[in-house]
Parts: C-alpha cells; structure tokens; sequence
C-alpha cells in the first residue's frame, strides 16, 4: 500500500516529530492495511495493537490536535513507533481479553500477562517489597503514564526520592492528569506547574486545587493570548466560581495583547473561536459595572465595542452602549451594522442620522453603490437618513440606476416614499420616473390623505392626460370587479381570465388589478406575458424561482432560457417554460 501513494512533501513524518505524545486520548492512528481495510485506534492498548501488528506494507497516520490545529504524521519509522508506546521493535500482537483493562498497566510489550495489567496490580499491593518498588519505577521510567504511575503515587510507603524520580519523568501530556489526582501532594502539583507553566490543561487542573490556585492564577496572568484563548474555551463547564476569578485574569491577558491575524477563511466554515468571539465571552462574565466601564473604556473601548458589533444578537442596552463606534467607523462597517442591527434607527435616530450625512458628506457616493447592485446597503441608509440632501442623493441613485426586477430596489422606494425628511419636490421626482403598475403598488396602502398617495395620483392623472383628447381614460379601480363580487361568482378565476384577455390601453390597470385580487393563481398568472409579471413585487419573485426550479442545474436549460428570453417581447410564461423544458435536462 505504501509503495503505491506519493505524500505531499509538506506532510510531516513521525521522524521528523521532536515528541508526539503517541498515548495521549487527543491522539489517534489510522491504519490503511494492504488490502484496503481502513481502522482506527483511540485508546492505549488498541494503539499498542494496532502498532504491534502493523506491517512494513502498512500505511499508518497520527492524528494530533496540538494547541489550536490538526496536525497528521505519517509513520515512517514503525520500529521506532513501537518503542515510543514501550513495545518491542518487532511486530508483535498483544492479546486483549475483554474483561481486562490494558490501559491501566504500567507498561507494554512484555508478556500477555504484564500487558493485561499486572504491573498495575503489582503498584497497589499492599506490603510489595522495595526491589519490586524499584522495578515498577524502572518500568514507569520507560513508559510514563499518568494512570501508570498513579498507583505508586498513591502508596504510602514510598520513599520522596522515588517519588521524585516518577514524578520528573513526567511529560506534558500527561502533567494535568496527575496535578488533578489526589494521590499528587500539594508540592509535587506546585512542581508540574512550574515545569508547564503555559500548558492550559495543567493550569487548568491547577486552579481547581485550592492549595496552589492562587500560583496558578499568577501562571495565566503571564500566558500568551493563544494559551490564554486555550485556557478560557477549555475551561466553559468548570464551576462558575472559578471561572468567574479565570475570566477576570484573562481578559486582562486578551487586552494587553493583539490578538493574533486569522487564519484563510475556508469556504463553508466558520471559525467559532473568533477573538471578538473571545472578548465577548469574557466581558459577559463580568459584573455589570465592569462591562460598562469596558465599552465606554478610553482606549480599550473601541476594540471592545468591534467585538460586541460583530454579534449577530446584541440587547438595547448594548446596542446604545456600543453607538461611539458607529461614529468612527469606516462607511462599509457603518453599512453592516446598520444591516445587522436595523432597530439602531429606532433607538438613535439623531445620531444614525448624523453618521449617515457624514457618510455622504465624506464621499460615499448612492449612485456609485446603486450602479454596483448593493441595493440591501441604500435600504438601510434610506431607513436610517434624517436629513433632506442625503434623501436627494437617494433618489438620485434611484431614478439613475433603476434596476428592471430587483426587490431590494422596491423596498428603497418604500424607505424613501416613507421618509419624512424628503420633500414633495423629490417625492414627485422618484414618483414621476416609477412605472403605473409600481404607482398603484405605492398609492394602495398610503393613508387616504397622505401626501405620497396624493402625488401618486397626480403623477398618474398627469400620465393620462398626456395620452391626448383621443384616449381613452384609465379605468377607475372602482368600475374593475372587487374580491368581494368575484367571490359571488361561480368561478372567480375565469372571470379574472376574461379580465386579462383585454389588450386595450386599460392593460396595465387590468393587469396590476387582477395581481393584486386573492383569486389570482399561478396557473392564470403563467398564462400572462412575461414581461407582465417579470417587475411585480409578488410574482416577479415567483417567476424567477419557478424558472430556476425547471433550469435546475442543466446548462442546456439554462442555455434555452437566455436563448429565449435574450429580448423583450410578449413571450408568454407558459410559452417560456415549455421552451425552457423542451432543452435536454441532465
């Protein structure tokens, strides 16, 4: 199997590896046997089989976490792997009954009865002579295991040097185990802590012993901000009181330090352990008065207030608390919290207001933005203006860039229309370059006396008039069948049928009302010219979705539909799809 893979050069190999902790429960291997057979060993003695009775044809991988990242070895050396988990160089299989636990043994690679945990026996039998004392230390000193040493830890009866024999030959990974064991004094944790100081799993274990906490709360106030970072999320199911004193440290190591750059966003994913992520995790755990001097720091406030901005949910209190940043910030973070946070205009009218005509006044240009499609950002700063010339640059971009189907762009007329800061002057002049059928969607809902439904009805009387003596008048809304009389109908749907056969010059009131009846069914809107229904807020949505569902992922579909809709005409819906269906579909 080996033989036939070529490895990226840049894949590490297990000689080439300082230490890896081969045993630890973070740690897995992978076997990917000759014949294909791929298996995986978690747990010490599955490892130790697994590396016993691999083959030189073998190909096998460690898995390890480290700190922050997954790391993969290839094992090249399986002679010197063997003897890293205290197995022999050569292939040997172990044998592992079921009712024995091998994980509790001293150490491995001996006879099937020391591997099945006689060793550990041996460590807590009461009266064991002193050779066999030093036999098992000598064992221990080959293979150090934190579940290995325990038992001659917790003996009474032996001697300090040897304990401090067992207990220097201790490694990291093993370090946090033992400091939380009570068969570890006091001194001898005090020692582990020392020797890794910045290991986040044996502060951990540190600071839940109450004899060396306070030394350990002294080790985490020196961490780096990755280890510190480590230590926080490591310790979310620890008791509230400690961490409560461990968020305090903590976040006085986060704000004295820059947090480190980020990793290549990989598309898809998104990394739940983000420093904003961290700063806001930490402030929670603080008391109310502590968080408020925070956001309204001097010179911490500003990184604070990013981070709590970069929530997806943030309450009133805070949103009010975090406003200062809004007036600093950058046009393109100003136009994501406004997205985020829309109630911001609720709340802060005034001062959203001002951070807008700023915006403006500093060169963010609405017309640039709406030639460019970003019209989500021009709803929020139509939503969030207070003032008369940032509505003008509004309409500007409305009247110059009109899109011809963009829902975003209905719901800036909407904002604009429902602004008090515009004028009647740049009212009539959004309204004046609007077609009827959008009109009569603005004019419907307004208030009877309102003065956007007033010049609705002005910009449309004055369209009519236009059309010369010899027109015919728009039809009055009043004189078309209402829900009401088509519900008295025998069949509501046939006579909105016979409604739109009419081609006359009374088409679009026609059209615009039987969209707007409750009788209206997709069936009789598919019967309707495209460019009918391409614009309307409703349907023009529920065209586009029903041709992407027939397209689906075929491109000779895809093809088909621009073919057939490359220009305007009176190209009938269900015309458009049989065409559409009509193209090969896979």
């Amino acid at each position: 199997m080996r033989g036939k893979i070529v490895f990226d050069a840049r894949l590490r190999t297990t000689s080439s590896a300082e230490s890896l902790p081969w045993l630890a429960g973070t740690v897995t291997l992978l076997r990917i046997g000759a014949d294909g057979l791929v298996t995986q060993a978690k747990t010490d003695a599955a490892k130790r089989a697994m590396l016993g009775a691999a083959e030189e044809t073998d190909l096998l991988i460690v898995a390890w976490p480290g700190e922050w990242s997954q790391d993969l070895f290839v094992v090249d050396d399986l002679p010197a792997a063997r003897l890293a988990v205290g197995l022999p160089r050569r292939r040997v299989v172990p044998a592992v009954t079921a009712n024995e636990h091998p994980e509790r043994s001293l150490g491995t690679g001996w006879s099937s009865a020391e591997s099945q945990g006689l060793w550990g026996r041996l460590a807590a039998l009461p009266g064991l002579p002193e050779e066999g004392k030093q036999q098992l230390v000598d064992k221990a000193a080959q293979w150090i295991s934190s579940r290995g040493i325990k038992p001659l830890l917790a003996r009474t009866d032996l001697d300090n040097e040897t304990r401090q024999r067992l207990v220097a030959g201790v490694e990291s990974w093993d370090a946090a185990d033992l400091v939380a064991a009570d068969c570890c004094t006091a001194a001898e944790a005090l020692e582990l802590l020392n020797r890794f100081p910045a290991k986040a799993s044996v502060l951990g274990a540190a600071l839940q012993r109450p004899e060396i906490s306070q030394t350990a709360m002294r080790e985490v106030a020196t961490l780096s901000y990755d280890d510190a970072a480590k230590l926080w999320w490591d310790a979310k199911n620890w008791p509230a009181q400690t961490k409560t004193q461990l968020a305090a440290t903590i976040l006085d190591v986060v704000l004295g330090s820059q947090p480190p750059e980020p990793p290549s966003e990989v598309p898809g994913r998104r990394d739940r352990h983000t420093p904003e992520m961290l700063l806001r995790d930490l402030i929670a755990e603080q008391p109310s008065d502590r968080r408020k001097e925070l956001l309204s720091h001097p010179e911490l406030g500003s990184r604070i207030r990013r981070a709590f901005l970069a929530a997806d949910e943030l309450t009133d209190t805070e949103l009010l608390q975090c406003l200062p940043e809004l007036k600093t910030a950058e046009a393109t973070d100003v136009l994501a919290y406004l997205k985020r946070f829309p109630r911001l205009t609720q709340l802060a009218r005034d001062e959203v207001g001002n951070v807008i005509a700023d915006m403006i006044a500093g060169g963010w240009d609405p017309v640039r933005i709406a030639h460019a499609g970003e019209w989500a950002d021009l709803v929020a700063v139509a939503n969030a203006t207070t003032t008369s010339a940032c509505v003008d640059a509004l309409v500007t971009a409305a009247v110059d860039a009109r899109p011809r189907q963009q829902v975003s762009y209905y719901q800036l007329v909407d904002a604009i229309v429902a602004n008090s800061a515009a004028s009647t002057a740049q009212l009539r002049r959004l309204l004046e370059h609007l077609p009827d059928d959008h009109l009569r969607d603005i004019e419907e809902p307004l208030p009877a006396r309102s003065r956007a439904r007033r010049l609705c009805a002005e910009v449309l009387t004055a369209r009519q008039s236009r059309t010369g003596p010899a027109a015919k008048p728009a039809p009055a809304t009043e004189n078309l069948p209402t829900d009401e009389e088509l519900s008295a109908m025998a069949d509501p749907v046939a006579a909105l049928a016979d409604l739109l056969r009419d081609r006359g010059q009374n088409r679009d009131a026609i059209v615009a009302h039987a969209l707007s009846s409750a009788h209206m069914t997709d069936d009789l809107a598919w019967r309707m010219p495209v460019r009918e229904l391409e614009r309307h807020p409703v349907y023009g949505p529920r065209l586009a979705a029903k041709v992407a569902e027939i397209c689906g992922d075929s491109p000779d579909r895809w093809r088909a539909f621009a073919a057939a809709w490359g220009t305007q005409t009176q190209l009938l819906t269900t015309t458009l799809f049989k065409r559409i269906e009509a193209a090969r579909g896979d």
